[in-house]
């Protein structure tokens, strides 16, 4: 009886009139579950889907959001079904780039922290297991950790050492050197 503009555009029917034909000759791809729902309609059912993969006679596949509801002449009787169809196959392809670009982040962060990881635990045998002493020194507070061998070079606690100036570790007048 009626169709929009916009579903027109939608369904890339502009060129067709299709005022008085049955929507099944518009669309003869429409699969039978399809169909069933738009029985089920035209005895009172309301229905609706919110994405719903629509596969075109051309090959094309479209997604749909829609919903179908009966329409109700003066008598209160069924006269035929309303449809709003809303074709939303660029948002699909938007939120699939999106999770496919997710996807693809997650999968890089987990292969860097991987990385990371092997080299912070590389770094950590060569901080713990060195024969030469290794400070970790931030130039305003202080150290921040020693290894093994400069706790007993020095002969103190590894543990005590954070917070502690470098140059309290030596003498005065080496101290100014340092």
């Amino acid at each position: 009886l009626a169709a929009s503009r916009r579903f027109l555009t939608d369904y890339r029917l502009n060129e067709q009139t299709i005022i008085g034909r049955h929507h099944y000759d518009v669309f003869p791809e429409i699969p039978e579950q399809t169909r069933e729902i738009n029985r089920r309609c035209l005895q009172g059912a309301i229905e609706s889907r919110e994405k719903e993969p629509f596969l075109r006679a051309d090959g094309t596949l479209d997604w749909v959001r829609w919903e179908v509801r009966p329409w109700y002449d003066s008598h209160g009787e069924i006269g035929g079904m309303i449809l709003f169809s809303e074709v939303i196959t660029d948002r699909v392809k938007a939120e699939d780039a999106l999770r496919e670009s997710h996807d693809l982040l997650e999968q890089r962060v987990h292969e860097r922290t991987k990385a990371l990881e092997k080299t912070t635990h590389r770094l950590e045998a060569i901080f713990n297991h060195s024969g030469d002493g290794i400070v970790l020194l931030n130039i305003h507070d202080g150290l921040q950790q020693v290894n093994h061998a400069f706790a007993e070079a020095f002969g103190v606690e590894a543990s005590d050492c954070p917070g502690t100036s470098l140059t309290s570790y030596f003498e005065p007048d080496q101290a100014a050197q340092i």
